[in-house]
């Protein structure tokens, strides 16, 4: 069972802008997007602590790691005399530029060791190029001579993988893409003449886990677990529907949601949780008195903490929540699953602002 603590920042931004950029690390923080009240606007917040802090849209909290060290984009304000940029946020909240980063460096990940990965486009057809700004200040390319390179994942160790975009004679050809820490370069699969997000690892936890693959849809037999070289069960999930995992942990416990394929949008479904190969709707572990429709599981950390989205029937609106488990939900490492999803790429723009109220428990 978990305990419920809506985190008091307003309603969840399911835009394609919003979407990359919730994140739920090791020490319980959570960052990610609100939609202001009016819905006019999105706020920046950062969860920590038990209180949540609304920075407003001068910032975004793009990625964050194990000791809550984050990558922030200053989204720049003239008329106040704020840059443009990226800086590195320290888990005691300090600021500082990162190391060896260009202006044509866009970072897509932190690991735990604070290495930041970035992606260099210099505007031709292939010169596009992914590296590593190491935390001692050294920089290291890792791949080069690209059309694009879209980070889907990066892991706690420094893995690495998304989808290459190449440009030849018979066209745009895509394949996937990944890299471990140590490795010269990067393996491709494919290639594909589409966007080939079925092979894409979105996922990684420390014991060599990650998530691959696109949707799952209940018609398969099951999905292959490249870890353990076994078929996962879909049996629980209805017929006409899909499920999308979303996080994984190093207990290999897989969170995500399924929702109707004739029901356009996230909301018509439900938050769902995987573990010791047993699928369960979240929204059957919470208390019953708390009165809401978690359709969204975002992520979950090491402590089985998890981030999840859904309405409250005492206003009918949209909220982010973390559920806490009991320490007897909290399973043993023994069994590690690999589930698919989609990626989402975006950006968010964020408003500046002031502390806001402290979450609250249900």
């Amino acid at each position: 069972m978990y305990s419920v603590t809506d985190l008091g920042v307003g309603g969840y931004d399911s835009s394609s802008q919003g979407r990359d950029y919730y994140a739920l690390n090791d020490l319980g923080q959570v960052i990610g997007t609100t939609v202001t009240s009016d819905g006019s606007g999105r706020d920046q917040f950062i969860y920590s602590n038990g209180s949540t802090t609304n920075f407003g849209s001068g910032v975004t909290f793009m990625y964050t790691n194990a000791s809550g060290q984050m990558v922030e984009r200053l989204n720049g304000d003239s008329a106040n005399s704020q840059p443009q940029g990226y800086v590195f946020r320290e888990a005691d909240g300090s600021t500082h530029a990162i190391g060896g980063l260009t202006a044509n460096d866009t970072p897509v990940g932190i690991d735990n060791t604070g290495n930041v990965y970035v992606t260099t486009s210099a505007g031709g057809p292939a010169q596009t190029s992914l590296s590593v700004l190491r935390a001692d200040g050294t920089r290291e390319t890792i791949a080069s001579g690209y059309t694009s390179l879209g980070v889907t994942a990066v892991g706690p160790s420094g893995q690495i993988a998304g989808l290459a975009e190449s440009t030849t004679p018979f066209g745009i050809v895509y394949q996937s893409f990944a890299h471990s820490s140590g490795q010269n370069g990067i393996s491709l699969q494919g290639p594909s003449q589409v966007l080939d997000q079925e092979h894409v690892t979105t996922a990684f936890n420390n014991k060599g886990s990650f998530i691959n693959g696109s949707q799952v849809y209940n018609s398969l037999d099951g999905q292959y677990n490249k870890s353990t070289s076994t078929l996962l069960p879909l049996s629980s999930i209805p017929m006409g529907s899909i499920f999308s995992a979303m996080g994984l942990n190093d207990a290999g416990v897989v969170v995500g949601h399924q929702y109707n394929v004739f029901t356009y949008g996230r909301r018509g479904g439900d938050a769902l949780i995987l573990m010791n190969n047993t699928i369960a709707d979240v929204n059957d572990l919470i208390p019953s008195s708390s009165k809401l429709n978690l359709f969204d599981a975002a992520a979950i950390n090491n402590s089985g903490q998890i981030l999840a989205f859904g309405t409250d029937d005492a206003d009918g609106k949209s909220h982010i929540y973390l559920l806490n488990p009991s320490p007897a939900s909290v399973p043993e490492p023994s069994t590690w699953l690999v589930f698919g999803c989609v990626a989402v790429f975006g950006y968010l723009r964020v408003r500046r602002g002031l502390s806001i109220s402290p979450a609250t428990s249900r």
